[in-house]
């Protein structure tokens, strides 16, 4: 239906150039004969102009009856004006019609070659875009992850610090602690070893008084 539209339509077109000579074509007769002067008389100079062929108009003659006209070659001569229409016959408006269909038909068949290429590289970037919305997702996920895991490591730094300190503190306690247990055993030490010398001195005092006392005083103590 559009095509016959499309035809329609061309058929209806006016081909005038108003920036060049009138043209006119010649009628649905098959063939007129174009001659050298405007009357019968004149030589032939084309014995068959064919139906809807394009002709420049020149000139008029005088009765009003031949039309001067020029063929695309450059050539030049009379017609008579009854063979001459000011529009394409309808032979040659159809040709037209039906190569402007064929050029219709060959720019749709262009287009729509365009359209499965633009819908291919549509389907081509909505996969891409998929795939890169995917990869996306995935690294928010790693990220979200790493400073999960980031958090996790300060953390425990942070103990690993308190820890350490906690260590050192320990370890001065101990420091302390065996010190003063060092103290403590050098002073049991000399304490005892006051013990044995005062033990000893003792002896030896014991040693130098009892015999110096009165024989009979030491039974006497002995006896009590």
């Amino acid at each position: 239906m559009k095509y016959f539209i499309a035809i329609l339509a061309i058929l209806s077109m006016h081909h005038i150039d108003t920036a060049h000579a009138e043209t006119r074509y010649i009628t649905d007769v098959l063939y007129i004969p174009m001659r050298s002067g405007a009357g019968n008389q004149y030589r032939i100079l084309r014995s068959g102009l064919k139906s809807g062929t394009k002709l420049t108009v020149l000139e008029e003659s005088e009765d009003g009856e031949w039309t001067k006209v020029a063929l695309s070659n450059g050539q030049e001569g009379y017609v008579r004006n009854q063979y001459l229409i000011s529009t394409p016959t309808a032979a040659s408006r159809l040709n037209e019609a039906l190569a402007s269909v064929t050029r219709l038909e060959k720019e749709r068949g262009q287009l729509k070659q365009q359209v499965q290429t633009l819908q291919t590289e549509r389907s081509t970037l909505q996969n891409t875009l998929s795939s890169e919305s995917t990869k996306a997702t995935n690294t928010a996920a790693e990220l979200e992850e790493i400073k999960r895991i980031s958090a996790d490591t300060l953390a425990l730094n942070q103990r690993h610090q308190d820890m350490l300190q906690r260590h050192q503190l320990l370890q001065t306690d101990l420091d302390v602690l065996k010190a003063e247990n060092e103290r403590l055993k050098n002073d049991n030490r000399q304490q005892w070893f006051m013990y044995g010398v005062g033990a000893v001195l003792c002896g030896v005092i014991l040693t130098l008084i009892l015999p110096r006392l009165p024989s009979k005083r030491r039974n006497s103590e002995w006896a009590n």
